[in-house]
């Protein structure tokens, strides 16, 4: 038989730090859950970076250490942290392909041959991207947020 994890409901917050560094990052995850919204390690060490100017690797290491010692149900990543990357490689991809469409259907019309097919479907690909490129920006500024 398998037992389950029960969270503790009401569960106890440890007493505050006494780093200035680590104590950042306990009232981030205080106000995370006092506002019933989702944080995630990769968000707590961007803000950490901005907010104190250390460099990324620095605050993604003071991230981790607090994290695995007094909160280590903090996920790495949230599912939207994750979509971004691919979310802009896409655009990139389709904008390519379509510039490419309609820079082959501007090239074949010397040769008397007219892919009328080709130029609607480059400005799909193309508008395609654009609104992949700016939901991933809305999805960022949400996260950083």
């Amino acid at each position: 038989m398998r037992t389950r994890y029960k969270p503790v409901v009401g569960s106890v917050t440890p007493a505050p730090p006494e780093n200035e560094l680590e104590r950042f990052v306990y009232d981030q995850l205080l106000f995370s859950r006092e506002s019933n919204q989702p944080v995630s390690r990769h968000a707590l060490s961007l803000l950490l970076a901005d907010s104190q100017q250390l460099p990324r690797k620095e605050a993604l290491a003071v991230v981790e250490t607090y994290c695995d010692e007094n909160a280590p149900m903090t996920p790495e990543y949230l599912g939207d942290e994750f979509l971004i990357p691919y979310l802009k490689i896409s655009a990139l991809v389709l904008s390519v392909v379509g510039v490419a469409l309609i820079g082959l259907a501007t090239a074949n019309l010397s040769n008397r041959v007219h892919p009328l097919w080709m130029y609607p479907s480059g400005g799909i690909m193309i508008i395609g991207a654009a609104y992949a490129y700016v939901r991933s920006l809305r999805m960022e500024a949400r996260t950083t947020s």
